[in-house]
């Protein structure tokens, strides 16, 4: 098992982090390790960016993705009300991903990388009902447009979820199974 911090998150170094950022530090974990790992398991910011690196040639298994965001506009209105900010301010976000990496900030979003996955991935969302970092909708949105299975749990929220005990067993059963 190996586990690991994305960039400027938890205790790992820098002050900002993109999915651009987490792709390169995931390509190099992976060229490390002996083996392919049997799954992924990430959580929030990991899960978009885990996806983004599998849209770009990362060969992953199976993931798990717990309290994952997928939807652009969501993502900036989650922000923008943690910062009492203005829906102008998003919309300037919005421009500055453009003229930065000449691409939608649409296309920085899961909703976008599932659609652009090279190979059938066997995926698991895990998301509580009462999440209010991110909202189910996130979830409920991508299972729209991808077979994913969607586990649903209440009362656990966006950080409380990692350490249920349901959520660790479902996890095991789902990296565990021949088939998914």
């Amino acid at each position: 098992m190996v586990a690991f911090d994305g960039p400027a998150h938890g205790r790992s170094e820098g002050k900002t982090a993109n999915v651009i950022h987490f792709d390169l530090a995931l390509k190099k974990l992976f060229a490390e390790l002996d083996q392919q790992p049997e799954a992924v398991i990430t959580h929030s910011f990991g899960g978009a960016a885990t996806l983004y690196s599998i849209m770009n040639g990362l060969k992953v298994k199976r993931l798990i993705n717990i309290a994952s965001p997928t939807i652009a506009d969501e993502i900036i209105r989650t922000y923008l009300r943690t910062i009492n900010g203005s829906w102008k301010s998003g919309q300037y976000f919005k421009e500055y991903i453009l003229k930065t990496y000449k691409r939608p900030f649409e296309e920085f979003a899961a909703l976008h990388f599932i659609r652009h996955l090279p190979y059938p991935l066997p995926l698991l969302l895990i998301h509580d009902e009462d999440d209010r970092d991110v909202i189910i909708e996130h979830a409920e949105e991508l299972v729209k447009l991808y077979p994913a299975t969607l586990v649903r749990t209440k009362d656990l929220g966006h950080s409380r979820i990692l350490k249920d005990d349901f959520v660790i067993e479902t996890c095991l059963q789902f990296v565990a199974s021949p088939t998914v």
